[in-house]
């Protein structure tokens, strides 16, 4: 038998899938760089409280004693301090239990709260 020069077809196709999986993952890198590029900017955190630049978390001009009860009144979840438009059992702060408060008269009390507005906490 004699040797042939050319490419047998199973190497032609393993050199065409080669060059296809190249294509598409260069295709995929430059997909994904264009929706980064296209995705709006997103406004700067605004405080739920006061209104300032920063998240609601880490609000440190409302006094601590008054934040449960800013709360409250400007309708802000208590678990997520994000808008109190969602029923407590159903809200995603549960998820994250580590955000909590964890203070014994809380938790004794059943009183389930974001650890930044507890009344009985001492101020950041």
């Amino acid at each position: 038998m004699s040797k042939r020069p050319h490419m047998s077809i199973a190497e032609k196709v393993n050199e065409r899938a080669e060059e296809m999986a190249v294509t598409w993952q260069l295709r995929a890198i430059t997909e994904r760089a264009a929706r980064e590029m296209r995705r709006p900017q997103r406004p700067p955190p605004r405080c739920r409280f006061c209104g300032a630049a920063h998240q609601t978390a880490e609000c440190n001009i409302i006094p601590q004693g008054d934040k449960m009860e800013q709360a409250a009144r400007k309708r802000i979840c208590l678990i997520c301090l994000t808008h109190a438009g969602h029923h407590p059992a159903n809200c995603r702060g549960l998820r994250t239990p580590i955000q909590l408060c964890n203070r014994r008269c809380c938790v004794n009390n059943y009183i389930i709260h974001h650890k930044t507005i507890c009344a009985s906490a001492t101020p950041p």
